[in-house]
């Protein structure tokens, strides 16, 4: 869900005569506080004025405004809702359910009363106590009512405050309709002209927004003087602590043995905030490219190029221009074979391909994977799990892998999640009255579930060797 509050860009005015506006208004009768007024900042908002509301509800405030802007406005510790500083002087009147209501200020603040209606309602709909039926169509009502909202006030300066609310993928073809028609009509407006300059920040073919990061060394280094070393640079930020991250490193692999002779480079951009396990994971994981680590986990680099969750990969070209951005591995790899031909085959590529590929288990599998499950398993449980606590079992379930098995932190973290369920499972049956021979079907099951997720957790030849052991009963 995105975040209802309307960005408001500092970025150098353009030409625009400074000029008084008054707000005045009511926050009603035994109202007392503060009004605080919020400019939007860089990272956060923050209360860029205020106003002691008076003994009867009354308050004013005057602004010198050098440039037409939205405002955000609350009454004390309430909820926030947005009003256009322009030309007019404002009249506010708060209404018995808190909501402002906006007289003056044109067709601008007119749209900004029916954005604080839809923007109440919504919240109030998602509030206590409300029905989950109310609560379900509560989200889609909202954001078909923005939608309707900024189609029906498509050349009105302050419909950037609704666009910024809508989902720039799902709405992508709205905004920029609106986006088109803004930058033809209100060519002078600096709130406006500032708004597309953002929106279309991340467009392809623009210039990567700069970042800094740490290198392995511990120098810190711009992202832009990374760019233009290679014909094209894939970015990858990942984390030391993300399953999924540290899965797709081999197919990137792959992808740099076929194309590093063309032209790609590579650079991983970890969000991890210490280095110890950082740099030990970039041993454990052998990546043959850059490495930095940012200093903030990531915030400000995930602020820049909006994303909120990793693996995050992007693409770049020579110049330092936006190529792509949140690439799946299918939609990079096609990208690159678009741009830089066919792949070129090695035994790297082979190697990887054989990590990744092994979804098809083998005959000699298939045969390890019966013979443990066809064994005792009644006989097996019932000896082992007799008075054995969850910590005992997880103990004892991991030092036999550890000790056999030379295990990466994350897949340690992963296997270690799986045994609270399946130490459960095991006791369940091993508690229920039931014959042997249900026992030992429901053991089996169990079994297989388990040697599954472990086919999952581990690379090949590590789970190849844990059958070996299995059938030794070494492990």
């Amino acid at each position: 869900m995105n975040k209802i509050i309307c960005l408001l860009f500092l970025l150098p005015s353009l030409a625009y005569a400074q000029k008084s506006v008054l707000v005045r208004g009511n926050a009603g009768k035994g109202s007392k506080g503060q009004i605080y007024f919020f400019e939007k900042q860089e990272r956060a908002s923050r209360p860029a004025d205020s106003t002691r509301i008076n003994p009867n509800g009354s308050f004013s405030k005057t602004f010198m405004v050098n440039r037409p802007s939205a405002r955000l406005m609350a009454l004390n510790n309430e909820q926030s809702y947005t009003i256009w500083l322009g030309n007019d002087n404002l009249e506010i009147t708060y209404q018995p359910d808190g909501l402002p209501e906006i007289k003056g200020g044109g067709t601008e603040n007119k749209l900004l009363n029916a954005l604080n209606k839809a923007k109440l309602k919504y919240q109030s709909s998602m509030s206590g106590g409300v029905p989950d039926s109310i609560r379900r169509k509560a989200g889609p009502d909202y954001y078909n009512s923005l939608r309707s909202l900024a189609e029906q006030n498509a050349e009105i300066p302050s419909v950037i405050c609704v666009l910024q609310l809508l989902n720039r993928e799902e709405d992508k073809a709205l905004v920029s309709g609106i986006v088109k028609g803004l930058k033809a009509s209100h060519p002078d407006n600096p709130a406006v002209q500032e708004f597309i300059a953002e929106f279309t920040r991340l467009d392809p073919g623009q210039a990567a927004t700069d970042f800094r990061f740490l290198t392995l060394e511990g120098q810190s280094q711009s992202f832009r003087n990374v760019l233009g070393k290679a014909k094209y640079t894939l970015v990858d930020f990942w984390g030391t602590y993300c399953i999924p991250c540290r899965e797709g490193i081999p197919g990137i692999k792959k992808l740099y043995a076929q194309y590093k002779d063309k032209g790609l480079g590579i650079l991983a951009v970890s969000l991890d905030r210490k280095d110890d396990m950082w740099k030990k994971s970039v041993a454990e994981e052998n990546m043959p490219w850059a490495q930095g680590r940012t200093e903030d986990g990531g915030r400000e680099v995930m602020e820049k190029y909006r994303f909120n969750g990793i693996p995050y990969l992007a693409l770049f070209n020579q110049n330092g221009e936006i190529v792509a951005l949140a690439l799946q591995h299918e939609e990079l790899e096609q990208r690159l074979k678009d741009l830089m031909g066919a792949p070129t085959e090695s035994t790297a590529t082979a190697a990887t391909e054989s990590e990744e590929h092994w979804a098809r288990p083998s005959e000699e599998e298939q045969g390890l994977v019966a013979k443990i499950t066809s064994r005792d398993l009644n006989a097996k449980y019932s000896a082992l799990l007799k008075g054995m606590t969850l910590e005992q079992y997880t103990s004892r379930y991991m030092k036999g892998l550890e000790e056999n098995l030379d295990l990466k932190e994350y897949q340690k973290g992963k296997i270690a999640w799986s045994l609270p369920a399946n130490y459960k499972e095991l006791q369940e049956i091993y508690k229920k009255k039931a014959s042997l021979k249900e026992k030992q079907e429901a053991y089996r099951k169990v079994e297989e579930k388990q040697l599954g997720f472990l086919r999952f957790a581990l690379k090949k030849d590590q789970y190849e060797k844990y059958l070996r052991l299995r059938v030794g009963e070494k492990i």
